[in-house]
């Protein structure tokens, strides 16, 4: 009969934590909006590390900047028209680093997506986590017939 007692009482003090209609689980409070954006915008990390031209323009319609590596001379041939851009060819990306922006989306650029694939690789390894490598390029951007800029209007 003890034993009985006892699962009984288990089986009561079970259902009265099990039906308790407090329903507190103990969850931390959830942020607020606005410190939810404040934590985005201090350690912003890119969803995804390689991207399509597509969705780069449609992150660039939004806040993202477009970082071209190439040369000048290549971009007053044909350029990307979009409205945050900033050129910084690879070999001085190095040296300009300060110029990259950590709180907001960078799509980092090139003619074909190699060049713009080791300044993926450089700001990785400088820290930098709001990045993304375009695949492709001016070709796929092009190739899309997405807007540009020819001739160095």
């Amino acid at each position: 009969m003890n034993i009985k007692f006892t699962r009984m009482v288990y089986f009561f003090l079970f259902l009265l934590t099990a039906c308790n209609g407090n329903n507190s689980t103990n969850k931390p409070a959830e942020p607020s909006k606005e410190t939810t954006e404040k934590i985005n915008k201090k350690n912003f990390i890119s969803l995804k590390a390689d991207i399509t031209a597509e969705e780069a323009l449609a992150l660039l319609k939004s806040s993202a900047l477009l970082i071209d590596v190439r040369e000048p001379a290549e971009i007053k041939e044909i350029a990307y028209d979009v409205k945050n851009f900033k050129n910084i060819p690879l070999d001085e990306l190095p040296t300009r680093l300060a110029e990259v922006p950590k709180d907001i989306q960078v799509i980092l650029a090139c003619r074909s997506g190699g060049r713009s694939g080791a300044a993926y690789d450089l700001l990785k390894k400088n820290g930098f986590e709001n990045i993304s490598n375009m695949v492709g390029g001016m070709n796929a951007w092009s190739e899309k017939t997405l807007p540009v800029i020819k001739g160095g209007k």
